[in-house]
């Protein structure tokens, strides 16, 4: 995963750390303050680009979920602390730092908490306004006396202001925080014990397998061949289709397109023959594949195309003339690659991409299910 650029950058942010701490008890003033300046503006800038990056080129990992809160965090309590240590504020000043120290432990034992009960707490505007102004007060603290006046006002006093205004939108978004993580707790603690997921996801209830690769590798082609090939197994089989666009399968003028419009939550259209339900994330974030999996009837096979992302057991469909890099060198969770060309040193097994027969036993083979076709079980 360290080989992917955004995954790159959020490292260097904790790398740069140390060297920024270095710089400023060791390395005299103005010299020292303008170098740790420096370290701290590309920390900053590795963190937007990070995120910025990972989107844009689809390398969203579980990695990098897990990395950059953790790279941030670290960043502002080292800067913070280094700031007290060589007396860059003191006194009732130390009170800001300390309220934005508490609200980042806070928020991460509450995200935490939550991420358990699969519930997602958005970052609102006010939160962005916070990082924002706590991003250039540190940056004015770190220049410190080595920098000019702005007016009545020098670097440092520019910068304890500023550190006072993003510990009160601190407080403020910390509040918000809390509220929804104690209403979470308390419907929590009522509510009965959810099933776990794995029931969900391969073990007693269905089995699920995903198709991956990237754009033009034909990964949609193969899965819509091997849907009849499964079926004809006797197999009841479903699928799950991830996208990275803002997809839509409703056309304006319909009425359920005039409900959802209209601020509705869920629309679900229902006939004779088929119904659908549509539910919009708004400012949620994206659900995972267990709790999507969970509104699905039960089937004997979930073939999930995409999400690649997810440590769940998948097929790269891989196309040298593409020329993107295998994604199988860094995902354990890919099992097989399915190819039109000539692969070697993979270190899985290489199926013929045109052989969908072929790729149909590999997946009822590897799930177990061919005993319950054999036994005629649909």
């Amino acid at each position: 995963m360290l080989t992917r650029l955004p995954n790159i950058l959020t490292f260097s942010r904790i790398v740069a750390i140390p060297v920024l701490v270095g710089l400023l008890l060791f390395v005299n003033d103005p010299l020292g303050s303008w170098l740790a300046f420096a370290a701290y503006t590309f920390a900053c800038v590795t963190d937007f680009f990070d995120g910025y990056l990972a989107r844009a080129w689809h390398q969203q990992s579980a990695f990098g979920r897990f990395l950059d809160p953790i790279a941030d965090k670290l960043l502002v309590a080292s800067v913070l602390l280094v700031l007290v240590a060589i007396h860059r504020f003191s006194g009732l000043t130390v009170l800001p730092a300390a309220v934005i120290l508490c609200r980042e432990i806070l928020v991460s034992g509450l995200r935490e908490f939550l991420a358990e009960v699969r519930v997602s707490v958005p970052v609102t505007a006010l939160a962005k306004w916070k990082t924002t102004i706590q991003m250039l007060a540190l940056g004015f603290l770190l220049v410190g006396p080595s920098g000019p006046d702005f007016g009545p006002l020098s670097t440092t006093e520019i910068g304890i202001i500023g550190l006072w205004g993003a510990a009160a939108l601190t407080l403020v978004t910390g509040y918000d925080y809390l509220v929804a993580g104690l209403r979470t707790i308390r419907e929590t603690d009522k509510a009965p014990a959810p099933k776990p997921v794995e029931r969900w996801i391969g073990r007693d209830r269905m089995k699920v397998f995903g198709l991956v690769g990237w754009s033009g590798s034909g990964k949609t082609t193969l899965l819509v061949r091997l849907l009849p090939k499964l079926i004809g197994r006797g197999l009841r089989v479903s699928t799950m289709k991830h996208t990275h666009h803002n997809v839509d399968v409703d056309k304006p003028g319909k009425d359920s397109f005039e409900h959802r419009k209209a601020g509705a939550t869920e629309v679900m259209i229902t006939s004779t023959r088929r119904w659908a339900l549509m539910h919009e994330n708004r400012d949620e974030q994206e659900p995972p594949i267990g709790e999507l999996l969970a509104r699905m009837a039960a089937v004997d096979l979930v073939l999930i195309e995409g999400f690649k992302s997810y440590p769940h057991q998948k097929l790269e469909v891989y196309r040298p003339s593409v020329g993107k890099p295998m994604l199988a060198k860094d995902d354990p969770s890919i099992v097989a690659v399915a190819s039109d060309g000539r692969l070697d040193g993979v270190g899985r097994p290489v199926l013929d991409l045109n052989d969908v027969d072929a790729v149909a036993d590999f997946i009822v083979d590897y799930l177990g299910l061919k005993a319950k076709v054999r036994n005629g079980a649909a």
